[in-house]
């Protein structure tokens, strides 16, 4: 009888109603602050992933003119080397594929992978993400430096978002 009584006062019904509230409350702000830090680590791998593209880009210049393979590769493969790079291409201004982390790629037209989720364009860059959002597609133009830039082509750096969460 005690019990009844207890469980039916109106102190216990104020405290239940307090816990439960506090406790929504805390959820709530550990998964408004998971949500932050996870748009952080996004933003900074992307971050990343534009400086090795414009680094690339940078250092790719004048093999690109001068047609020197071994220094393409090369330069490919330091940036397939960075974590999380899935894949680098560099594209001539045609959107011809001159090398590619895919040998099967060389030669041919080059198409994103998958379906992109409209693209943010940043400063000197572009942004492509699936839709699955799983993999980004960084995009910086290579620039023959001068008086006026001139196009020679494009870098893609592909990156995954899965592995961020490793």
């Amino acid at each position: 009888m005690i019990r009844s009584v207890f469980f039916a006062s109106l102190r216990f019904k104020y405290t239940l109603l307090m816990a439960l509230l506090i406790g929504f409350f805390i959820l709530g702000g550990i998964f408004l602050a998971e949500q932050n830090l996870r748009r952080s680590l996004v933003r900074e791998s992307v971050e990343k992933g534009v400086g090795v593209a414009r680094g690339v880009a940078f250092n790719v210049e004048d093999p690109l003119l001068s047609g020197d393979d071994l220094s393409l590769f090369s330069a490919l493969k330091t940036a397939g080397r960075s974590q999380g790079v899935v894949y680098v291409v560099i594209v001539d201004e045609q959107g011809q594929v001159k090398v590619a982390s895919s040998i099967d790629l060389v030669g041919t037209t080059w198409r994103w992978p998958g379906e992109p989720e409209p693209s943010a364009e940043g400063e000197g860059y572009l942004l492509r993400r699936s839709l699955a959002g799983d993999l980004f597609d960084v995009e910086v133009p290579i620039l023959l430096v001068g008086d006026k830039p001139l196009p020679l082509g494009s870098i893609h750096l592909g990156l995954s978002q899965s592995h961020e969460n490793q």
